[in-house]
Order: C-alpha cells, then sequence, then structure tokens
C-alpha cells in the first residue's frame, strides 16, 4: 500500500488572499484565492488522487471503489478538509444539519494570525424577528461576537451556529457534511435566503475554543469530537513514528519533508495532504509540521 496524495479544488472568492498560492503553492494565476479544498466529496468542490494507479480519480470515486482503504463503513465520506485565507471578510455562515440539531459538525484550527484577524463565534440575536429586523437594517455588523484570532487556536462548532474567520486568519477546517453551509450574513454581497437561515440557525450558542493537550513530546490533539480528530506532528527537529490501524489518516503538510515507508521514501511539500491508508501499520514522517485528522 503506498500514500495517497490529492490534488485540491482551489476557488478563488473576494475576501481570499495570496498566502495559499505564495506559501502553500495553491495557485490561480492572477485570483485571489480564499479556499483549498483538499479532501472533498463536497459537490463543485471534489478533490482527486494526484498520482499511481487511481490517478486523476475523485475521492467520492475512490471511496466507493476502494472502501478498504479507508477502513470506515458509512457509505459518505466522514470528513471534508479544506485551506482557507481570510484575508479580508469572510461570509458568516451556519451548518444545516437539520436532524442533529447541537451536533459538533465542523473543527477550525488556525494555521498562521496576522495582527487584526479575528473569529466570529457567534451573534447577540435572539430570535427570528430580531434577525430579520436586523438584516433588513444593515447592521449585523453591530451583532456579530468577535475576538482576536491567535496562531494555534481551535474551536468546534455545533450545528447550527454562526461562525467565520476575518482580518488576516489562515485556517484549517475539518468538517463532517456533505453539503455547503448557509450564509447568514454576507457583507460582500446580498444574497442570503432567510428561510433556509431561519430553518436552521441557533441564536443562543457560540463555537467552543478547545485546549490542546499533549500526546507524546512531537504531537499534540487540537480539536477532538465523537466524529473526527485532528492532532499537530512536529517532525521538524526529529522524524516521528505514526502508526494507522483500523482507519485512515489524512495529513496536511505545513512545512516539506518525507514520508519513510515499507523501504521507500515519498516527499511531500508544503501544502500537500495526503492519506495513509486503514490497517498501514508504521512509517515515520521527517520533516516540518504537519495537521493530521482521523475517524475518532
Amino acid at each position: 500500500m503506498e500514500p495517497v496524495f490529492f490534488v485540491p479544488n482551489v476557488q478563488e472568492k473576494v475576501w481570499g488572499g495570496e498566502k495559499l498560492a505564495e506559501d502553500f503553492d495553491k495557485t490561480i494565476p492572477g485570483l485571489r484565492i480564499g479556499e483549498s479544498f483538499e479532501l472533498s466529496i463536497l459537490p463543485q468542490s471534489k478533490s482527486y488522487v494526484r498520482s499511481g494507479e487511481y490517478s486523476g480519480m475523485m475521492l467520492d470515486e475512490l471511496y466507493k471503489i476502494r472502501r478498504d482503504l479507508f477502513g470506515t463503513t458509512s457509505s459518505e465520506f466522514p470528513f471534508n478538509i479544506k485551506l482557507t485565507d481570510a484575508k479580508g471578510v469572510m461570509p458568516v455562515v451556519i451548518h444545516d444539519q437539520l436532524a442533529e440539531r447541537h451536533r459538533p459538525i465542523e473543527g477550525l484550527y488556525v494555521i498562521e494570525a496576522g495582527p487584526n484577524a479575528q473569529f466570529v463565534v457567534g451573534t447577540t440575536i435572539q430570535n427570528s424577528l430580531e434577525y430579520i429586523n436586523v438584516m433588513k437594517s444593515g447592521t449585523m455588523e453591530n451583532h456579530l461576537k468577535l475576538v482576536p484570532a491567535k496562531t494555534g487556536d481551535a474551536y468546534i462548532v455545533r450545528s447550527g451556529i454562526a461562525h467565520s474567520f476575518r482580518n488576516g486568519a489562515l485556517g484549517y477546517v475539518i468538517g463532517a457534511y456533505h453539503k455547503h453551509n448557509t450564509k447568514i450574513y454576507d457583507p460582500n454581497k446580498d444574497n442570503i435566503d432567510l428561510e433556509s437561515v431561519l430553518e436552521t440557525i441557533i441564536f443562543d450558542g457560540e463555537i467552543e475554543k478547545q485546549h490542546p493537550e499533549k500526546k507524546d513530546a512531537h504531537c499534540s490533539r487540537v480539536i477532538h469530537t465523537s466524529e473526527f480528530t485532528v492532532e499537530i506532528i512536529d517532525a521538524e527537529d526529529a522524524p516521528y513514528t505514526d502508526c494507522i490501524l483500523a482507519h485512515f489518516a489524512a495529513y496536511t503538510a505545513l512545512e516539506s519533508g518525507q514520508i519513510l515507508y515499507e523501504g521507500k521514501t515519498k516527499r511531500y511539500r508544503k501544502g500537500d495532504t495526503f492519506i495513509m491508508p486503514a490497517e498501514y501499520g508504521e512509517f515515520t514522517l521527517a520533516g516540518g509540521k504537519l495537521i493530521k485528522a482521523y475517524v475518532s
């Protein structure tokens, strides 16, 4: 079994910046990149296999024909991963899993934060009528709960809770959902579906800040839910030996390095995302920091 590398779906956004292109080699010439869907089955945002036996195959197709690579039984791929460069002001969104309100559905991790970077962690709005009036008056900015975003911050987002990055936050986003989010406020456009928002928004909640838990000298758990777990691996000063058991794991490289496995070597570049298949066993990561995500 080999590591499987993916090609992301890279998208321009009016609020995007240059960091994903300049620092992570996610290029769309001349455009501001807002999102890079690294591991995704979302419509219009699908990632695909970069090379090897399944080169060019979309992730959702690979999941259908080679479920053994992933070690999961669900008919849907368990999570999506994207990188987000919010140089400007992102739309404020919610995830509308109606059947599972309050479910921990997304994890946010700040890779890098500028001096003015912020999170929207919720709103001060109390009910539907107030929301409608605020939208009509164009005063939503006055009702957002804003907190500074710092490098290394991590949050859990529950279904129905308003949230976003803004003003210089480079983020890693993992989500256990299978359709795009719903905007509740977009300072760049007037395109809000009020009916969809009012069906799903939870007014009295906030996203929840997490506190890192050290697993060993070179690995910290930064997000843990019933759906997924996210860890930061530091293989910069010394190689890190990892082990894959029942389920696959996805790795996003924050710096360049190499995978040592079965007597072979495969390089990863800063910005690469790859998976190690289920039941792979031990292998070694050498070089830089990586974000690891796996099914909890």
